[in-house]
């Protein structure tokens, strides 16, 4: 019987298929009880084009990610970090020429008393001639915007963080305090 189940051609399976019984409701269940199928028309799904767009962040680079694991180790030390998001928003910012000009920080830290800080993290670069002097690199027109948008919203905390390799620590430079 076995054998045979395995080795059944299509034809012999819908026979075997068709001469089940139609399946039937539970005792105690009447059929319009149940739920009806669900209908979705074209017109409910149509949604008027959000007002700002949503972006979507890249993926953390390896400086974020320590920077990211040293907020969670902060955290389990006992800062009062209540939570931090990585790029949250993007920032319109002016320009000269008119051009569209956006900034977007890497993180945004909450802190339990209430105060928030916008921080841009930075790959450390080490000064020439030097062992131990380092500096945030920046490419482009990178600490133009990061200026430009510490100065544009004043009332915000903007920091900029880099790992310093030699001391093994996060330096900082504070725009807005």
């Amino acid at each position: 019987m076995i054998k045979q189940q395995l080795h059944m051609t299509a034809a012999q399976y819908r026979e075997t298929v068709m001469h089940l019984p139609a399946p039937t409701l539970p005792p105690g269940v009447e059929q319009s009880r149940l739920p009806k199928p669900l209908q979705v028309r074209l017109a409910d799904l149509t949604v008027n084009p959000p007002v700002m767009a949503y972006r979507v962040p890249r993926r953390m680079n390896k400086t974020e990610e320590a920077y990211d694991r040293h907020l969670r180790y902060q955290q389990m030390a006992g800062v009062r970090i209540r939570c931090w998001y990585f790029e949250p928003c993007k920032w319109e910012l002016p320009h000269s020429k008119g051009k569209r000009n956006t900034f977007t920080p890497d993180f945004l830290v909450r802190y339990e008393d209430g105060s928030e800080e916008w921080i841009e993290i930075k790959r450390a670069w080490r000064v020439k001639r030097s062992r131990t002097e380092y500096r945030p690199g920046f490419q482009g027109d990178g600490r133009t915007k990061l200026v430009t948008f510490a100065g544009t919203y004043p009332h915000l905390r903007v920091v900029l963080r880099w790992f310093h390799p030699y001391h093994s620590t996060w330096e900082e430079e504070l725009f807005n305090g």
